[in-house]
């Protein structure tokens, strides 16, 4: 099995190839959409990088694409989709990124009219219009809105996508 070295600021972290593909596809489902230029350019970065035999390593210096990195693999864990590899991954990357974690309530509106409330708490930093919500069993949820609360929290309006 090929291993890729993903250097980082402060450390390198080994993953099978076969795991940086698994991350290049979240990256491209992410970056699918039309704000998501930065994922789909790093999920080709990635991409490129598992499949040629002669790359042995990738830079990922810039904070702006780790926080992107970041972002694919929380989408991964909340479907309980992270190897080992991407688990040290997302660590190392946390470390040198440093995201703050953001408590969110989500207000999920169905196609039938239904609405549904959930509570998230984000490891890799604050969502924004057009982003779109990690979820379990993978459906696809954009925020359309974001909205301040008299809590302290933060409200995610969220449609379909």
């Amino acid at each position: 099995m090929t291993e890729l070295s993903l250097q980082l600021p402060k450390t390198a972290v080994a993953v099978e190839a076969t795991e940086i593909e698994r991350l290049s596809e979240e990256l491209d489902r992410l970056g699918a959409r039309p704000m998501g230029q930065e994922y789909a350019r790093m999920a080709r970065r990635l991409g490129t990088a598992a499949h040629e035999r002669s790359v042995h390593a990738v830079e990922l210096l810039d904070v702006a694409e780790n926080e992107k990195v970041l972002r694919a693999l929380e989408h991964l864990a909340a479907r309980d989709e992270l190897s080992s590899g991407l688990v040290s991954l997302w660590e190392s990357l946390s470390g040198d990124v440093r995201p703050v974690p953001v408590s969110y309530r989500l207000e999920l509106a169905y196609l039938d009219g239904r609405q549904e409330r959930r509570d998230m708490t984000s490891l890799s930093g604050s969502y924004s219009v057009g982003d779109l919500i990690p979820t379990p069993t993978g459906e696809c949820w954009q925020v359309v809105s974001v909205e301040p609360e008299e809590d302290g929290q933060t409200r995610l309006m969220c449609d379909p996508c």
